[in-house]
Protein backbone atom coordinates (compact mmCIF):
# COMPACT_ATOMS: atom_id res chain seq x y z
CA UNK A 1 0.00 0.00 0.00
CA UNK A 2 1.22 3.73 -0.63
CA UNK A 3 1.22 6.34 1.26
CA UNK A 4 0.25 9.56 -0.25
CA UNK A 5 0.97 12.72 2.02
CA UNK A 6 -0.96 15.56 1.02
CA UNK A 7 0.62 18.28 -1.03
CA UNK A 8 1.52 21.71 0.50
CA UNK A 9 0.39 24.44 1.11
CA UNK A 10 -3.17 23.72 2.05
CA UNK A 11 -5.99 24.32 3.67
CA UNK A 12 -9.69 24.72 3.27
CA UNK A 13 -12.84 26.65 4.83
CA UNK A 14 -16.04 26.01 6.40
CA UNK A 15 -18.22 28.28 5.65
CA UNK A 16 -21.23 29.34 8.27
CA UNK A 17 -23.40 31.46 9.68
CA UNK A 18 -21.50 31.92 13.67
CA UNK A 19 -18.87 30.61 15.21
CA UNK A 20 -18.57 29.75 18.89
CA UNK A 21 -16.15 28.63 21.38
CA UNK A 22 -16.58 27.09 24.09
CA UNK A 23 -14.70 27.35 27.17
CA UNK A 24 -13.10 24.60 26.80
CA UNK A 25 -11.77 25.43 23.51
CA UNK A 26 -14.40 23.32 21.14
CA UNK A 27 -15.55 25.14 18.40
CA UNK A 28 -19.69 25.07 17.34
CA UNK A 29 -19.98 26.11 13.64
CA UNK A 30 -23.45 27.25 13.22
CA UNK A 31 -25.63 26.85 10.12
CA UNK A 32 -22.36 25.72 8.14
CA UNK A 33 -23.10 25.86 4.25
CA UNK A 34 -22.28 22.53 1.84
CA UNK A 35 -21.83 23.42 -1.34
CA UNK A 36 -24.23 26.01 -1.82
CA UNK A 37 -25.43 29.04 -0.02
CA UNK A 38 -29.39 29.41 -1.25
CA UNK A 39 -31.10 33.06 -0.75
CA UNK A 40 -34.80 33.08 -1.45
CA UNK A 41 -35.15 36.60 -2.96
CA UNK A 42 -33.67 38.82 -4.92
CA UNK A 43 -30.14 40.42 -4.98
CA UNK A 44 -28.62 42.51 -3.12
CA UNK A 45 -29.65 40.80 0.15
CA UNK A 46 -28.44 41.53 3.63
CA UNK A 47 -26.93 38.51 6.04
CA UNK A 48 -26.86 39.52 9.63
CA UNK A 49 -23.77 37.54 9.67
CA UNK A 50 -21.55 35.55 8.05
CA UNK A 51 -17.89 33.30 9.31
CA UNK A 52 -15.46 31.88 6.53
CA UNK A 53 -13.69 29.50 9.22
CA UNK A 54 -9.82 28.76 7.18
CA UNK A 55 -7.28 26.57 8.32
CA UNK A 56 -4.38 26.81 6.44
CA UNK A 57 -1.38 24.21 6.48
CA UNK A 58 2.21 23.88 5.82
CA UNK A 59 5.36 21.38 6.34
CA UNK A 60 7.81 22.79 9.40
CA UNK A 61 10.69 24.37 7.78
CA UNK A 62 8.96 24.66 4.34
CA UNK A 63 8.43 28.34 3.98
CA UNK A 64 9.63 31.73 5.48
CA UNK A 65 7.45 34.08 3.26
CA UNK A 66 4.58 36.13 4.65
CA UNK A 67 0.85 34.77 3.84
CA UNK A 68 -1.87 36.79 3.10
CA UNK A 69 -5.13 35.62 3.43
CA UNK A 70 -8.39 37.06 0.47
CA UNK A 71 -12.40 36.80 0.49
CA UNK A 72 -13.91 37.79 -2.91
CA UNK A 73 -17.35 38.61 -3.45
CA UNK A 74 -18.99 37.24 -6.13
CA UNK A 75 -19.27 40.47 -8.80
CA UNK A 76 -15.77 41.91 -7.46
CA UNK A 77 -12.63 41.73 -8.23
CA UNK A 78 -10.97 43.33 -5.21
CA UNK A 79 -11.04 41.26 -1.97
CA UNK A 80 -13.97 42.37 0.60
CA UNK A 81 -11.66 40.92 3.34
CA UNK A 82 -8.06 40.68 3.66
CA UNK A 83 -5.41 39.30 6.23
CA UNK A 84 -1.90 38.95 7.33
CA UNK A 85 -1.52 35.15 8.32
CA UNK A 86 -0.27 34.98 11.87
CA UNK A 87 2.71 32.94 10.74
CA UNK A 88 5.19 33.58 12.92
CA UNK A 89 3.74 32.28 15.60
CA UNK A 90 2.69 28.93 13.90
CA UNK A 91 6.23 28.20 12.17
CA UNK A 92 7.52 28.45 15.56
CA UNK A 93 5.83 26.13 17.34
CA UNK A 94 7.84 22.76 18.21
CA UNK A 95 6.14 19.62 18.39
CA UNK A 96 6.19 17.75 21.87
CA UNK A 97 5.23 14.42 20.73
CA UNK A 98 7.11 12.73 17.79
CA UNK A 99 5.24 10.02 16.12
CA UNK A 100 7.18 7.63 13.87
CA UNK A 101 5.59 7.69 9.92
CA UNK A 102 3.51 10.84 11.07
CA UNK A 103 3.30 14.19 8.64
CA UNK A 104 3.41 16.57 11.13
CA UNK A 105 2.01 20.12 10.08
CA UNK A 106 2.00 23.59 11.03
CA UNK A 107 -1.59 24.73 11.02
CA UNK A 108 -3.73 27.56 12.03
CA UNK A 109 -7.82 28.02 11.91
CA UNK A 110 -8.17 32.11 11.29
CA UNK A 111 -12.21 33.06 11.15
CA UNK A 112 -13.23 36.11 8.98
CA UNK A 113 -16.41 37.28 10.75
CA UNK A 114 -18.74 39.61 8.79
CA UNK A 115 -21.60 41.35 10.22
CA UNK A 116 -23.60 42.17 8.35
CA UNK A 117 -22.44 41.09 4.76
CA UNK A 118 -24.29 41.96 1.37
CA UNK A 119 -24.46 39.80 -1.12
CA UNK A 120 -25.33 41.71 -4.19
CA UNK A 121 -25.15 38.81 -6.99
CA UNK A 122 -24.93 35.46 -7.14
CA UNK A 123 -21.72 33.42 -8.22
CA UNK A 124 -18.60 32.34 -5.57
CA UNK A 125 -17.13 33.36 -2.62
CA UNK A 126 -13.75 32.75 -2.72
CA UNK A 127 -10.95 32.23 -0.27
CA UNK A 128 -7.48 32.93 -1.35
CA UNK A 129 -4.19 32.59 0.59
CA UNK A 130 -0.94 34.31 -1.14
CA UNK A 131 2.22 33.06 -0.34
CA UNK A 132 5.29 34.82 -2.01
CA UNK A 133 4.46 34.48 -5.95
CA UNK A 134 1.71 31.33 -4.63
CA UNK A 135 -2.33 31.51 -4.44
CA UNK A 136 -3.33 28.75 -2.75
CA UNK A 137 -7.03 28.42 -2.87
CA UNK A 138 -8.34 27.71 0.44
CA UNK A 139 -12.09 27.01 -0.92
CA UNK A 140 -15.37 28.20 -2.14
CA UNK A 141 -19.07 28.64 -1.62
CA UNK A 142 -21.69 29.37 -4.59
CA UNK A 143 -24.27 31.75 -4.18
CA UNK A 144 -27.55 31.25 -5.60
CA UNK A 145 -30.43 33.14 -5.41
CA UNK A 146 -33.97 32.04 -5.75
CA UNK A 147 -37.38 32.67 -6.66
CA UNK A 148 -39.67 31.92 -2.71
CA UNK A 149 -40.90 28.63 -2.67
CA UNK A 150 -44.21 28.09 -2.44
CA UNK A 151 -47.56 28.31 -5.02
CA UNK A 152 -47.22 31.18 -7.59
CA UNK A 153 -50.08 33.90 -7.52
CA UNK A 154 -52.85 33.36 -9.37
Amino acid sequence: MAIIAPATPYGYTIFCDDLRQEANGKLIYIGVYTADMIIYGAPPMLLPTFVAAITYRERPGESDAPVKIKMFLPGHDDAAAELDLPVAPMRSAQFTHETAGEDRMHSVLIPIRASPLTVSQGGLIKIRAYRGEDEIRLGALEVKFQAPPGNPPT
